[in-house]
């Protein structure tokens, strides 16, 4: 079967990477339309280089403003959500109501309430509903995970995660889709790649969640720019992460590290290999050396949907992510600990 495929949203940059993984997925996936939900071509534009017209151009897309007139229309199999973090829950249920399968750029929301309803409500339609962990699809940190789980460092004590996203950029981000006052920022942008890869590493539920952060590099971002994170699972065990958009390099890095009963396995991945540092300050990676961990994570979605098997990244554990996140947060307001129980 191949699944005919639509986008919510096309003001994010995940709208774009999306179509283009559907694109190359044409045993499983055909991208038929987008809908840009009233969203101006020059907001658009501003967030993605694409008018509204020039997105349907490049990926020869049947343009909607509906989503729902879109499902309709297009009598859609799959729905890629790329709508605001806020509006992910109204899109995502929508899609499913209609009879769609859908797969939600990351956040999958803003709240454990929120994705516990989603869940929910795919179990009452008996449709599939994942997300996307970009972490969980590099080439070098799936193999560190495969070794810890074969035991190659015994048992894991502790695990720690690093990602810088470079700095948001001096415009308007009122209504961007990650970035705006009311958008997850950096707790649901960074911290999703955080929390999803401590989880995915320690293999345990999330008990309590410890962060700081503050807004120190970028004072037109409306989100803390540097936060420093703790996790304590319910067995004991400890996570911790560094995460931040306070530096100028545009280009994303990781480093991840579990530390074991019988040794330390480490990955540091920059994703491009070589960088341009220009006499007009532009700062430019080129040669990547990671794997498309979006097209790896888009076909591992498609083909689980087409052998009628559960998705790489459950429900279950997408909720424990937004769980942390959500603590992560609530910390950071109170100034305390926060108990995910």
């Amino acid at each position: 079967m191949v699944f005919r495929c639509g986008i919510v949203g096309i003001g994010s940059w995940y709208s774009q990477a999306f179509a283009r993984a559907v694109q190359a997925t044409s045993r499983h996936a055909k991208l038929i339309a987008a809908a840009h939900l009233g969203q101006s071509s020059e907001s658009v534009k501003r967030y993605t280089g694409y008018t509204r017209e020039g997105f349907a151009d490049e990926f020869a897309v049947n343009l909607y403003e509906s989503a729902r007139e879109m499902i309709h229309h297009e009598n859609l199999d799959v729905v890629f959500v790329c709508a605001h973090d806020a509006e992910k829950r109204k899109y995502a249920e929508l899609a499913v109501r209609e009879g769609c399968h859908v797969y939600v750029a990351k956040p999958l929301c803003l709240s454990t309430v929120d994705a516990q309803a989603l869940r929910e409500i795919g179990r009452e339609t008996g449709r599939t509903i994942s997300t996307l962990e970009p972490g969980r699809y590099d080439g070098a940190i799936r193999e560190a995970r495969t070794r810890v789980v074969n035991g190659e460092i015994g048992e894991v004590i502790s695990a720690r995660c690093w990602i810088q996203h470079g700095q948001p950029g001096k415009m308007d981000l009122s209504e961007s889709v990650e970035m705006s006052p009311r958008s997850g920022g950096t707790l649901f942008t960074l911290g999703v790649y955080a929390a999803g890869l401590l989880n995915w590493l320690l293999r345990a539920r999330p008990s309590q969640a410890w962060a700081v952060g503050g807004n120190f590099a970028t004072p037109w971002y409306p989100h803390p720019d540097q936060v420093k994170a703790t996790v304590v699972y319910a067995d004991g065990r400890l996570g911790s992460c560094d995460i931040y958009f306070g530096t100028p390099c545009r280009a994303p890095a990781w480093e991840i590290e579990a530390v074991g009963t019988q040794g330390i396995i480490r990955v540091n991945q920059d994703v491009f290999e070589g960088t341009l540092y220009a006499s007009d300050s532009r700062i430019v990676p080129f040669y990547r050396n990671q794997n498309d961990v979006i097209l790896e994570a888009i076909r591992s979605f498609l083909e689980s949907l087409s052998a009628g098997a559960p998705p790489d990244l459950d429900m279950p554990e997408a909720i424990e992510i937004i769980r942390l996140c959500e603590g992560w947060k609530q910390s950071i307001e109170t100034g305390a600990p926060v108990q995910l129980n």
